[in-house]
């Protein structure tokens, strides 16, 4: 099964069109709790952590232009690696912000078994959020099932980036 979820944001959201390339590790690292948390809610209280430590979380996170001032600052998130001095975007590790609700698609398996999958309907959803929120249109009207879709709607705006048709910032 691939990894995937869908969450409501409770921090004010900017509404900004940038797209971020964050470093595969760090991309992993904002990604998993409690920093994940940190960036879904604007309150230390509700997080069961301390006020020092959430602060030294959003100081990070403004570093990282993924906050500024105390809203989210992205459109999308996607992951990056050097290899062989050059830089290669992941096309299966993404966040996205859509409708007060930020998705995470990250780790889409190889083999992919879509119709058994029990977050299928969840997968879909998050699937016509992101294509709607990035205005992604279908170049291939033959793929049925979401994992070729998830990566063909990745692809697609690794190609955007590359061919400088969108606003990408790399955090090195």
């Amino acid at each position: 099964m691939c990894y995937y979820r869908i969450t409501k944001v409770l921090r004010p959201i900017k509404g900004s069109s940038k797209i971020l390339m964050l470093k595969e590790e760090i991309f992993e690292k904002i990604m998993t709790d409690p920093i994940f948390s940190v960036i879904i809610n604007d309150r230390w209280e509700q997080l069961k952590i301390s006020k020092s430590y959430y602060y030294s979380l959003v100081k990070e996170l403004r570093r990282l232009k993924v906050l500024e001032e105390n809203a989210l600052a992205f459109k999308a998130i996607l992951a990056y690696r050097y290899d062989a001095n050059c830089i290669k975007l992941i096309n299966d590790k993404l966040a996205f912000l859509s409708e007060h609700k930020i998705g995470v698609a990250m780790k889409l398996q190889q083999e992919p078994n879509c119709l058994s999958c029990k977050l299928m309907t969840e997968c879909v959803y998050g699937l016509k959020l992101l294509r709607g929120e990035l205005r992604i249109r279908n170049s291939d009207e033959n793929l049925t099932d979401p994992h070729a879709r998830w990566l063909q709607s990745m692809s697609s705006i690794l190609d955007r980036i590359k061919n400088n048709e969108t606003r990408a910032e790399i955090i090195i």
